[in-house]
């Protein structure tokens, strides 16, 4: 039997050798089957009948869709909804609102606040944001309800940040002010609600190098041991996850605040390289304590993303733990637990890979954010398809037009 990759009545054919967990599979074929919604891989093995569509999957590795556990496309998502660069390279899902900043809860007159304030910290043109999105919400639920009518190429997710969630709650006093009894209740219930409109978790930063245009900390970044326990306690009691960037000029006190965080939610937090023997035994002692922890690192010096847990987590890992940290790793953090390995029932997300062709092309500039904005693409090849929810949106390292992705929410 000739391998391939079938959609439509639905399949998917495939060769490799299947752990379950990683990436590489050991089957005839791999069906997907039913509507959108209910996109699910229907069959592992032998599958009889053909797909209207198939490609060729002879000597490549089919893998589960990839899922990008830190991007910041809040705003990009707005004018660009094939999402470049993440969609050439595996993504399937994206997770949005990292760092603690995003663009809800806010009201109207608040726009320009947390605009500023994106602009600053991670450099998007204020114009872009301010004139790229359409602006028609809000809570953070409504801000998931307008990126899912601008009908996203792949499945998106969003965390709520601490920043925006102050500032809704405590006004001007929430950039270098301590929050009161009273208001770290607000904040905490602001948190919760947040989460059960959708949003995977909640994002903290506590890094003091990301500031205001006015160079004055962004709100959250020196919040109280308090307020940081009662937002994780509500959160984790609606089954969101805590996201932090740490201060890692106080990195002993910072991970001894997530290991008590995590007595009530799931914890995913920025690493850095600097610090890896201390975080290394940090992250192992909370593990070995049952506490639910996963990082973020870029591994190398060009960028990316690494789904880390512990055991000398920046060593370059083998073939089948490098998908698993970028499939099913990410899955479990985001609570996604139909999604993530290719076994019968999960969602039908997934790669076909030409290995021996694998890599990233050279980054270059273009100008296609609103008002001309400058910034960096970068392709990839070797990537033969991308399906999301059973809908090819990539093949042959090109885009195929189909925008096929759903707005994933908290639970679901």
């Amino acid at each position: 039997m000739k391998p391939r990759f079938e959609r439509s009545t639905q399949q998917i054919i495939h060769h490799l050798n299947d752990n379950h967990s990683a990436s590489e599979w050991k089957a005839d074929r791999c069906a997907e089957a039913g509507p959108l919604a209910y996109a699910r891989v229907s069959a592992v093995g032998e599958v009889s009948g053909k797909g209207r569509e198939e490609v060729d999957a002879a000597g490549h590795a089919v893998t589960p869709g990839f899922i990008d556990l830190h991007t910041h496309l809040d705003a990009q998502i707005g004018w660009d909804p094939h999402i470049t660069s993440v969609t050439w390279h595996g993504v399937t899902t994206a997770l949005l609102g990292n760092c603690g900043v995003t663009f809800a809860p806010c009201r109207k007159e608040d726009r320009e606040f947390l605009v500023g304030m994106m602009e600053t910290v991670e450099d998007i043109p204020k114009y872009a944001i301010l004139n790229g999105l359409p602006w028609d919400w809000e809570s953070y639920g409504g801000y998931l309800d307008s990126i899912e009518r601008l009908g996203p190429m792949i499945n998106v997710c969003g965390l709520v940040g601490h920043s925006a969630t102050r500032f809704h709650v405590m006004g001007d006093r929430a950039i270098e002010e301590q929050a009161t009894p009273e208001e770290i209740e607000r904040i905490a219930a602001l948190a919760a609600q947040s989460v059960k409109e959708g949003a995977p978790g909640f994002s903290v930063n506590r890094h003091p190098g990301h500031t205001l245009p006015d160079r004055r900390p962004i709100p959250g970044t020196f919040a109280s041991r308090e307020e940081m326990l009662a937002i994780a306690r509500a959160v984790g009691a609606e089954g969101g996850l805590m996201q932090t960037v740490p201060n890692f000029g106080k990195v002993d006190e910072e991970m001894d605040l997530l290991a008590e965080e995590g007595e009530s939610s799931r914890l995913l937090f920025s690493a850095i390289g600097e610090h890896r023997e201390v975080l290394d035994a940090k992250v192992s002692d909370m593990r070995a304590n049952g506490v639910d922890i996963t990082a973020v690192t870029v591994p190398r010096a060009g960028g990316g993303l690494g789904g880390l847990a512990t055991n000398n987590f920046w060593r370059t890992p083998a073939w089948n733990e490098a998908v698993r940290r970028i499939a099913a790793v990410p899955a479990h953090v985001l609570g996604l637990n139909d999604r993530g390995t290719l076994t019968v029932g999960m969602k039908a997300d997934l790669n076909v890979i030409d290995v021996d062709r694998l890599e990233e092309r050279q980054p270059y500039i273009v100008h296609d954010f609103p008002g001309g904005a400058p910034r960096f693409q970068q392709r990839a090849q070797g990537y033969r398809a991308t399906g999301c929810n059973r809908q090819v949106t990539l093949l042959d390292d090109e885009h195929t037009g189909i925008c096929a992705g759903q707005v994933l929410r908290n639970g679901g």
